[in-house]
């Protein structure tokens, strides 16, 4: 599912997500505004989401 995400989505998402950064830290790692860090999470997560089967999300 994660190899599915866009290069960028994926780094977004792992700095965030796994790594703990801040959107701020993300951006400056990615070397892009903050808001392009936030709009890839979204797409990361929405992506996550849509490829998943209904008993990922209940356990």
């Amino acid at each position: 599912m994660i190899a599915d995400l866009t290069t960028d989505q994926r780094e977004a998402l792992l700095l965030t997500q796994l790594l703990g950064l801040s959107y701020a830290d993300a951006a400056a790692v990615c070397g892009c505004p903050v808001g392009t860090i936030r709009s890839r999470v979204a797409r990361a997560r929405d992506a996550l989401l849509a490829d998943a089967e209904p008993d990922d999300l209940t356990g």
